[in-house]
């Protein structure tokens, strides 16, 4: 009997040490990597509203406002390199999904939108106004993309000018037309330059095309 309650005894103490191995909870199945989400950009990952208190979402804002490479200057507008980097950072930046460029310039009956980008001489400030107020105060990715824009454009414009794109762009409109104009006046007048002017001398004339 002793024997009999010396294996039962031991047999008891066993399952008791066993128990709690027994009650460890199942190792957990092997996760699955995460697809990758395609996007050309961090910004064009993000589809909707950008969460700022992420850090991811932190990086993006700081990338989306960041100066263009090229300062801004009124006085001496290189319009070209100017659009040409606002282009790549609006694409970058996702600023044309949900677009914030196309401005409506047409009525009711007649709807019709302009990009601010490439027609912005055929764009009035009050438009650009309008158009804003449709959006400005809401909880919506366009309204984020309005401000990071102004922030870009505000950190890009040198000290003398900072303003929005509208006022911007009429500036170098008006410069642009001008400059036009004067190149036509020019260009009107070579044949009376070549005889006159050059003296019909080629080498001269070449020099004044130029």
């Amino acid at each position: 009997m002793a024997d009999a309650a010396s294996i039962e005894a031991a047999v008891v103490a066993a399952i008791t040490a066993m128990l709690p191995m027994l009650q460890q909870p199942a190792p957990a199945a092997p996760t699955q990597p995460t697809q990758p989400v395609f996007s050309l950009s961090p910004a064009n990952a993000f589809t909707n509203l950008i969460d700022y208190s992420t850090k991811s979402g932190a990086e993006v804002y700081a990338t989306n406002t960041a100066a263009l490479e090229t300062t801004f200057s009124i006085d001496k507008p290189n319009v070209a390199t100017f659009l040409e980097e606002l282009k790549i950072r609006a694409h970058q930046a996702k600023w044309n999904d949900p677009i914030i460029f196309l401005i409506p310039t047409g009525t009711n009956a007649t709807p019709n939108n302009k990009n601010l980008l490439t027609e912005y001489g055929q764009i009035t400030t009050d438009q650009c106004t309008q158009h804003t107020r449709g959006y400005i105060t809401g909880s919506t990715r366009q309204t984020q993309n309005n401000h990071q824009l102004y922030v870009c454009l505000n950190r890009t414009l040198d000290a003398t000018f900072k303003s929005v794109p509208k006022l911007i762009l009429t500036k170098v409109a008006a410069d642009s037309r001008a400059t036009a104009a004067a190149i036509r006046a020019r260009l009107s007048r070579l044949d009376s330059h070549i005889v006159n002017e050059s003296k019909e001398d080629i080498v001269s004339f070449n020099s004044y095309v130029k």
